[in-house]
């Protein structure tokens, strides 16, 4: 599957990504997202200019409620890495 963000499906959002410590792993749940409904899959992209350079994610997230996402983002590297607000992602339920 490819995730165009000109796609009629996909949607877009701003998101407040949370401060990620070095080294771990953080479940972040992202909310304020139309269209997402509980107990679906989506897949997630972000501009990776965006993000911190290091930062990594899971491409699919989780719905655990209506208009929220959980994203799963890893840390490797021996810094914190806290985000920017307003990070655009394009979400599209799979």
């Amino acid at each position: 599957m490819v995730l165009k963000v000109n796609a009629d499906e996909a949607r877009q959002a701003d998101v407040d990504i949370p401060s990620i410590a070095t080294i771990t792993t953080v479940d972040a749940v992202l909310t304020g997202l139309a269209g997402v409904q509980a107990g679906e899959l989506y897949l997630v992209a972000f501009d990776l200019a965006a993000l911190d350079a290091g930062l990594n994610y899971a491409a699919t997230a989780h719905a655990t409620n209506d208009g929220e996402l959980t994203v799963r983002f890893v840390n490797p590297t021996a810094a914190p890495i806290n985000p920017a607000p307003g990070v655009e992602m394009t979400y599209l339920q799979l």
